[in-house]
């Protein structure tokens, strides 16, 4: 039986990614695919070292065995099949390095944990700092331009930051659990409310909801584990599963306007999207059009227009894409390039990764449940969920979750860091 160190690549890997990777996710965040790619290898590194296999859940690699394997089965009827088996092979790379490195998090020592915590909220601070700088004043805009800073570029500015927001979302509160945890509970609490104010005063709606979700949450997978887990499996699964006939509900661009004339542009161009991809998923709707297929659905550029009032009762015609290279939402895209095959294995990967919460103790669950759940909220609404940076931003912070649950444990900082480095338990 071969015995690894628990330091490896892994966990100074982690703690980079705690320190650097908020802001980087928040100024450049396509950089989130090459920094997990780095990450995952070390995490591969460490697992044929260590002979870390036995670690990784059966079921859980099978569904994604399963979904990688009917993805490139799609490229039969794929309309572009060269770029079908593409995203199928980094599916699969993505798929078995995160999985390796969630295996590899699995020996690392409790110095090495807290380290990655304290890098981790380290990270977070600065980067609501910076947020906080950017909202309140011209920003770093200004700083690193020669012109002037209008309004409308300072708010173009804001929505730019988005895509990293999310990944603040993601982990502040399992971060801020974990600091209370570890007796830094002033640090905890001004991590809490800082990230609060910035998520607030963004422009990113999803992360608004989700903040407040994860919260909630993070009390229920705390107070009653087993049953928290089961309802979010049941509740997740539902979503995936009803995403189609759902969205067959959408009605026109303008019956949409005229009905609800409080949705943002963004919001209304979101139904319009999931309206055709659901029209378009009737089509195929038990093999779907094939993994990554969105881009080039028929009919994808056509334009719809709609009319807004802009004065008294004068209108004036908005155009929208009815499908801009992908839904901006997992559940939706996987009926629509998958069907129904799609859907159930995407529901069963939830439900293999929710009874794994359950059967964790409180402390630990309240960590990785709200930030799971809120994963998949982000997921529903935003982004393609094949892109690179996004399965890489998923990946890295359930890894950093995976590292900061069992620091939730009642072992002070001092008593851990004294601890030294631990030698990990034997793997077969």
């Amino acid at each position: 039986m071969k015995t690894i160190t628990a330091i490896g690549l892994t966990a100074p890997a982690l703690c980079m990614v705690g320190l650097l990777g908020p802001l980087l996710a928040l100024f450049a965040p396509l950089g989130m695919a090459p920094l997990f790619i780095l990450i995952a290898l070390a995490g591969l590194h460490d697992c044929w070292r260590g002979r870390l296999w036995t670690r990784i859940d059966p079921r859980l690699a099978a569904i994604f065995a399963a979904a990688v394997l009917f993805g490139a089965l799609s490229t039969l009827w794929a309309i572009d099949k060269t770029q079908t088996l593409k995203t199928s092979l980094v599916l699969a790379g993505e798929f078995l390095g995160g999985l390796c490195l969630l295996a590899a998090t699995s020996i690392l020592s409790s110095q090495w944990r807290i380290r990655a915590l304290r890098a981790l909220a380290a990270g977070l601070s600065f980067s609501i700092a910076v947020l906080l700088f950017e909202h309140l004043t011209p920003g770093l805009s200004a700083l690193a331009g020669s012109g002037p800073i209008t309004a409308q570029l300072h708010d173009s500015r804001l929505s730019s930051l988005s895509r990293g927001m999310t990944l603040m979302a993601l982990l502040l509160v399992p971060t801020s659990l974990a600091l209370w945890r570890q007796r830094l509970r002033p640090w905890a609490v001004l991590l809490w409310l800082g990230g609060a104010v910035a998520i607030a005063a963004s422009h990113s709606l999803a992360s608004k909801l989700v903040l407040p979700v994860s919260t909630i949450l993070a009390l229920l997978f705390w107070w009653r584990p087993r049953l928290t887990a089961g309802l979010c499996a049941i509740g997740t699964a539902a979503i995936i599963l009803a995403a189609f006939p759902l969205a067959l509900q959408i009605p026109p661009p303008q019956q949409t306007y005229d009905g609800a004339r409080w949705l943002s542009s963004s919001s209304h161009h979101r139904l319009t999207i999931w309206r055709f991809s659901a029209h378009r998923t009737l089509e195929k709707p038990f093999f779907g059009w094939a993994l990554d297929a969105s881009r080039v659905i028929p009919g994808a550029d056509d334009e719809v227009f709609y009319d807004i009032i802009v004065i008294g009762n004068q209108r004036a015609p908005i155009p929208e894409a009815q499908l801009p290279l992908h839904p901006h939402s997992a559940p939706v895209q996987i009926w629509l390039e998958l069907g129904l095959v799609g859907a159930l294995l995407a529901a069963a990967v939830m439900g293999r990764v929710f009874w794994a919460v359950g059967r964790q103790s409180g402390w630990m669950a309240a960590h990785t449940g709200p930030a799971l759940a809120s994963g998949f909220i982000i997921a529903c609404v935003s982004y393609g969920i094949w892109q690179s940076w996004w399965q890489g931003t998923l990946w890295l912070s359930v890894a950093l979750i995976a590292v900061l649950g069992p620091v939730s444990a009642k072992v002070s900082v001092r008593t851990a860091l004294a601890d030294g480095q631990e030698s990990s338990p034997p793997t077969g």
